[in-house]
C-alpha cells in the first residue's frame, strides 16, 4: 500500500501537464498547432496502460491513465469545436510590387 503512494503522486503530477494546453486552446479558440498523430499515439498508449493497470490491479496506474485519456478526449472535442475558427482574413497593405496595393491575405 505505501508503495502505491508514489503511483498516486506521479500520476497526479502527470495529469497536470495537459491543463495548460486545454486552457490555451480554450482562450485562443483554436487548436491548429496540435498534432493529431501525436494525439492518436497518446490514446493508443493510454488504452494499453489502462488495460495493463487493470490486469495487474494497480489503481494508481489505472485511474491516472484514465484521467489522462479523458484530457486527450477533451482536446479532441476542442479541435472539433474550433475547427472552422483557425483561419482569419485580414486586409494588409502590401508593397507597390503588385497592381493593387491592398490585398486580402489569409493568415
Amino acid at each position: 500500500m505505501t508503495i502505491r503512494i508514489f503511483g498516486w503522486i506521479g500520476g497526479g503530477m502527470a495529469l497536470v501537464y495537459n491543463i495548460p494546453q486545454l486552457y490555451r486552446n480554450y482562450k485562443r479558440k483554436t487548436c491548429d498547432d496540435i498534432s493529431q498523430t501525436s494525439l492518436c499515439l497518446r490514446v493508443i498508449s493510454y488504452v494499453l496502460y489502462i488495460i495493463h493497470g487493470w490486469l495487474i490491479e494497480d489503481p494508481p496506474l489505472l485511474w491516472m491513465t484514465l484521467g489522462g485519456m479523458i484530457q486527450i478526449i477533451i482536446i479532441w472535442v476542442q479541435i472539433i469545436m474550433y475547427h472552422g475558427k483557425c483561419h482569419k482574413t485580414e486586409t494588409v497593405v502590401m508593397p507597390q510590387t503588385s497592381i493593387d496595393p491592398i490585398e486580402t491575405v489569409t493568415v
